[in-house]
C-alpha cells in the first residue's frame, strides 16, 4: 500500500466512533485532497463505505480532476469500493451521491458513512487485495473467513504467477448446485462445483501466454473435470446437461509484472431464508487464502474434489457399486487407554478381547500414506478407537501430515494425556478435539472415572491460552453424555465450557445395550448402566434445557442424538 497524504474537505462531516472503528458521515457531495508520489504503473483508491439506512444502495460517482472513473451502489454493510486512480502528486477527488438520508433526531444531510480511504499501489502488491464483493472478517469455525456476493475481485502479487492459490472454501449448498467460476482477463480459467461447507481448493495461476488447446484438452492441464454439468450464472436453476469442458478448455496467461486480477462469479446466492436477520447479500465463505509451488499437493486437492463430486452423484443415483471412494476415513488410532479400571459405562475390556492380536496393529503417518487415494479422497480423519490418541508415539508426526495435506482431524480424548509434548502437537492445526469429561465437578467425575479433574480443568485453561496464539486451534468440543449420575450437572457443565472457551458443548447419547451387565461401585457411587439410561421423554426434555442453556451461556450446541441429520444451511453459530 502507498502512503498518502489526505485532507477531507468540503461536504464531510467531523470523525466519528461505531464502537469499532472511526468514520466520517459525508453529505450528498465531497471533496478530498491526495498528496501522492510520482511513480508509473497501475494504482487503485479504496474506499471503505457503508451506511445505516438498509436497505438502501445509494449510488456513489467518483471523479478525479472532474472525470468520473466510477459509480458503485454502496451497500449498508462496511465493504471495499475500488476505482481507478488517475494523476499524482497533487490530486483532486469528489464523491457524489444520487440521494441522501435523514435520522430522526438528526438535522445533518446524511450521505454514507466512509471509514478509510487509501492509494494502492498493484505492482508493490505483496500479499492478496479482495477487491469489491467481499464483507469483512468474522470469526469461523475452524478460522476467520469472509463472506463473498454474488461476484468478487481479488488482486494477487506477481510473484504468485508461478505457482497456486490454495482456497478454503464453504457452500451451504449440500447438492453441488452452487457452482463458482474464476476469470482472469475475461477468460475461464476454472470452475467447481462446490462441497458442502468447508473444503480446500486449488488453482493453478497464470503464468505466460498460451493458444487455445482446441478439441484435445491436452497441454498444461487445469485439471478441470472430464464432463460436469454447466450451471448458468444467471442464478436461475435450469441445467444446461452434457457441456463438455475437454472442448472448451482455455489458457490465457499474463506477462510481466503486473498484479493478477481474478474475478470470482457464482451462479446463485444463498437463499435470504436462511438468514432472515442478515439482509446481505450472501455468496460462500472464504478463508485465509494462501499460495504454494507445491505441484504433487495441487494434484492431491483436485483429486479430492473430483472424487468428492463423483461420489456424491453415485450416492444420489442410488449406486451400490462406487468408483469412487468415500470422503472420511475412519481410523483406529491407537488402542491403549491410560484410565485402568476403564470409565464406569466404557467396552474397553470386552473390545480388547475381540480385537485380539489387532491390538498390536501399528496405524501412524506411515499407514495413513499407505492408504493411497482412500486417504487423499478424504475431507476428514475420524479416529475410532478404544484407546487413548495423544498417548501415540508419533501423534506429531501423523497430525503434522495429515495438516500438510489439509485434512481435519476428529480426536476424542478423555484429558488426562494432556502434557507439554501433546499440547504442543495440537496448536494450530484443523483439528476437532473433543474431550469427554461428563462431569462439571470432581466429586461426580470420581464416580465414573478417577481422581484427576482438577489437573484435567487446568491442563485444558492451558491448552486454551496456548491456542490463541495459534490461530484458534485445535477446536475444543466438551462432551456430555448425560446419565443419572450426571445430569444435575448440565447447566453447571455450559459454564464449566465458558471457563475454558469451549468452541461446542457436545451431547452424546449412551448407547443402549440389550445386556449391559454393567454394575460397578466407583467414588461410592454404584453405577448401574441399565438405570443410568435415561427414558425417551427425559432425553428429549435434556435436549430442550441445554438449547435454552446454550443460548443463556452463548455456548454452540452439538446434538449428538440427532447424529446422520443434515443440519439446516446457515445453522453455524460463531
Amino acid at each position: 500500500m502507498e502512503k498518502a497524504s489526505l485532507i477531507y474537505e468540503a461536504g464531510w462531516y467531523g470523525e466519528e466512533h461505531d464502537g469499532y472503528h472511526p468514520f466520517r458521515w459525508m453529505s450528498r457531495e465531497a471533496t478530498m485532497r491526495l498528496w501522492i508520489e510520482s511513480k508509473k504503473g497501475k494504482r487503485l483508491l479504496e474506499i471503505v463505505a457503508g451506511h445505516s439506512f438498509s436497505p438502501e444502495k445509494p449510488k456513489l460517482k467518483v471523479f478525479i480532476f472532474g472525470h468520473e472513473v466510477g459509480e458503485r451502489l454502496i451497500h449498508s454493510a462496511f465493504s471495499s469500493y475500488f476505482f481507478p486512480l488517475i494523476g499524482e502528486e497533487e490530486v483532486i477527488v469528489t464523491l457524489s451521491l444520487d440521494h441522501t438520508f435523514r435520522a430522526q433526531g438528526d438535522p445533518r444531510d446524511l450521505g454514507i458513512m466512509v471509514r478509510s480511504i487509501r492509494v494502492i499501489d498493484l505492482e508493490d502488491l505483496r500479499e492478496p487485495l479482495y477487491g469489491e464483493g467481499w464483507y469483512e472478517w468474522e470469526r469461523g469455525e475452524l478460522f476467520p473467513f469472509r463472506w463473498m456476493r454474488r461476484e468478487a475481485q481479488l488482486f494477487l502479487p506477481a510473484s504468485w504467477k508461478k505457482g497456486y492459490l490454495l482456497m478454503p472454501l464453504s457452500s451451504e449448498y449440500f447438492n453441488q448446485k452452487q457452482v463458482l467460476s474464476i476469470f482472469w482477463k475475461g477468460k475461464e480459467i476454472a470452475r467447481w462445483p462446490l462441497l458442502y461447507q468447508w473444503n480446500a481448493y486449488s488453482l493453478k495461476l497464470p503464468e505466460e501466454q498460451s493458444s487455445d488447446y482446441g478439441e484435445s484438452g491436452k497441454g498444461d492441464d487445469w485439471e478441470l473435470p472430464e464432463k460436469i454439468k454447466d450451471l448458468s450464472l444467471s442464478g436461475k436453476d435450469d441445467l444446461i446437461e452434457g457441456k463438455d469442458f475437454k472442448k472448451s478448455r482455455v489458457l490465457f496467461i499474463e506477462d510481466g509484472s503486473e498484479a493478477i486480477e481474478l474475478t470470482f462469479k457464482l451462479n446463485r446466492l444463498f437463499p435470504e431464508r436462511y438468514h432472515p436477520q442478515d439482509d446481505r447479500e450472501l455468496g460462500i465463505r472464504i478463508g485465509p487464502i494462501s499460495w504454494h509451488q507445491d505441484e504433487a499437493r495441487h494434484k492431491d486437492i483436485v483429486f479430492f474434489h473430483e472424487n468428492a463430486v463423483k461420489n456424491y452423484e453415485e450416492m444420489m443415483a442410488g449406486k451400490t457399486v462406487l468408483s469412487s471412494y468415500p470422503t472420511n476415513l475412519g481410523i483406529d488410532l491407537y488402542s491403549r487407554c491410560n484410565i485402568y479400571p476403564p470409565c464406569v459405562y466404557c467396552l474397553y475390556d470386552r473390545m480388547k478381547v475381540l480385537e485380539g492380536e489387532d491390538q498390536e496393529v501399528i496405524v501412524d503417518d506411515k499407514t495413513l500414506e499407505s492408504y493411497g487415494p482412500f486417504f487423499k479422497a478424504a475431507r476428514s480423519i475420524v479416529n475410532c478407537s478404544f484407546g487413548e490418541p495423544l498417548l501415540h508415539p508419533r501423534l506429531e508426526e501423523i497430525l503434522e501430515f495429515c495438516a500438510s495435506r489439509g485434512k481435519i482431524v476428529e480426536l476424542s480424548t478423555n484429558g488426562q494425556a494432556f502434557t507439554n509434548r501433546t499440547i504442543k502437537a495440537l496448536l494450530g492445526k484443523p483439528i476437532y478435539l473433543y474431550v469427554s469429561l461428563d462431569a462439571a465437578t470432581a466429586e461426580t467425575y470420581a464416580k465414573i472415572r478417577n481422581e484427576r479433574f482438577v489437573e484435567i480443568i487446568a491442563n485444558l485453561i492451558k491448552l486454551n491460552e496456548e491456542r490463541k496464539k495459534a490461530k484458534g486451534l485445535p477446536k475444543i468440543f466438551m462432551v456430555f453424555m448425560p446419565m443419572r449420575v450426571n445430569l444435575h450437572e448440565l447447566e453447571e457443565y455450559f459454564r464449566l465450557c465458558q471457563q475454558i472457551e469451549a468452541d461446542a458443548l457436545v451431547l452424546r447419547p449412551l448407547l443402549y445395550l440389550e445386556k449391559p451387565d454393567i454394575r460397578e461401585i466407583r467414588g461410592g457411587y454404584l453405577f448401574d448402566y441399565e438405570k443410568e439410561l435415561l427414558s425417551s421423554e427425559e432425553i428429549r426434555a435434556v435436549i430442550s434445557k441445554a438449547e435454552e442453556l446454550s443460548r443463556k451461556y452463548k455456548i454452540p450446541l452439538a446434538n449428538q442424538f440427532e447424529f446422520g441429520q443434515v443440519s439446516e444451511p446457515g445453522s453455524f453459530k460463531f
